[in-house]
């Protein structure tokens, strides 16, 4: 019998859709002989529930919406645990309190990973920690941190468009840490100098509103367009001529890695994790972050250099490939998961200290 596997998130729409996709990308890369995969939304299903599905990935939600002030979700958090058998439990959301009952309520293995600045606020204890970047584990001194960066399996490759670019693309919670500020008023400047570039902005989340009436403010609705949330985000890729990474707050950066896949250029902020993705620069464009002034000039450049703009493209696609695999994930994540556990049937070992 393949040890069971639950992974806790929040919401999509809170946590982010980069989360539900590493694991659903684990899912259907990991031996489902060793380990089964199962996911726990902690406050309702969120939007990429079908793709979890997809990937054979059984899930639920619990309503657990307000932490340690809500003793009714936390009670159904911990039944959970204790009626799966659990052996790990791999949390890529919530505070101490889903670490204490994961453990104590079904005694499961538990891994925190982490993916952003957020994430380590609250790491208390844990048999094992995982970091989505050197920028982030960095931030957690004096813990044995394993940084496994993101993967994703590729989309089957789309060329990028042969007629002169018209679209700045970006994916992603429409929220101040995105970035989505700064990318509007970053297109507003390149409009003035190519007057026909448009933006389509795909995602959702609690700035949208806020977003919408900027676009008003600043006279370019007619060239904006919220997408909301789309799963087929290759399809989009085909279209786009540039990605746009604009975070304020990037613990690596997925969507980013997305674009990269199908050959999209990307222009990111130098924060966090997207360094590293995109090789200092070599594999993409790095601006600094909260200047949307800058912001514009890296991705209008591109616009202009159809040669360039093709280089990064493939460059990209290249580092996406060799670096950011998700069977390379899968490999590392199984090989922690087999550090907890003493056979792959699951039986954990003694009783060893819940200290991480």
């Amino acid at each position: 019998m393949p040890a069971a596997v639950l992974h806790v998130l929040a919401r999509a729409e809170l946590a982010g859709t980069g989360i539900a996709r590493i694991v659903a990308s684990l899912a259907r890369n990991i031996d489902p002989g060793r380990y089964r995969i199962e996911a726990l939304f902690l406050s309702g299903p969120g939007a990429l529930n079908r793709e979890l599905r997809s990937a054979g990935v059984r899930s639920a939600s619990v309503g657990w919406l307000r932490g340690v002030r809500d003793p009714i979700g936390a009670a159904r958090f911990g039944y959970a645990v204790k009626r799966g058998s659990f052996v790990i439990v791999h949390l890529h959301s919530g505070g101490r309190l889903p670490k204490w009952l994961a453990h104590h309520a079904g005694g499961a293995r538990v891994v925190t990973h982490l993916h952003g600045v957020a994430s380590t606020v609250a790491v208390g204890r844990a048999h094992a920690i995982i970091a989505t970047s050197e920028s982030v584990a960095r931030l957690v001194p004096g813990r044995r941190v394993h940084v496994v960066y993101p993967g994703i399996d590729p989309p089957l490759p789309y060329p990028l468009p042969e007629t002169p670019p018209g679209i700045i693309g970006f994916a992603g919670r429409l929220t101040e840490a995105k970035g989505v500020f700064e990318l509007i008023r970053a297109h507003a400047l390149i409009t003035r100098r190519l007057p026909e570039i448009s933006l389509e902005i795909a995602g959702d989340g609690q700035d949208r509103r806020r977003a919408e009436r900027l676009v008003d403010e600043l006279g370019t609705s007619s060239r904006v367009t919220f997408l909301g949330w789309r799963s087929e985000i290759a399809a989009l890729h085909a279209r786009w001529a540039v990605f746009a990474l604009p975070s304020r707050d990037e613990g690596f950066g997925i969507s980013g890695l997305e674009a990269m896949l199908s050959g999209v250029p990307v222009v990111g902020t130098e924060v966090g994790g997207v360094p590293e993705l995109l090789d200092c620069g070599r594999a993409g464009v790095l601006v600094p972050v909260r200047d949307h002034v800058s912001l514009a000039t890296g991705i209008s450049d591109l616009l202009v250099d159809d040669d360039r703009r093709r280089r990064l493209g493939q460059a990209g696609r290249r580092r996406a490939l060799e670096h950011f695999s998700a069977a390379t994930m899968s490999t590392k994540v199984t090989e922690i998961y087999d550090r907890l556990l003493e056979s792959p049937r699951g039986r954990v070992r003694g009783r060893a200290r819940f200290n991480g």
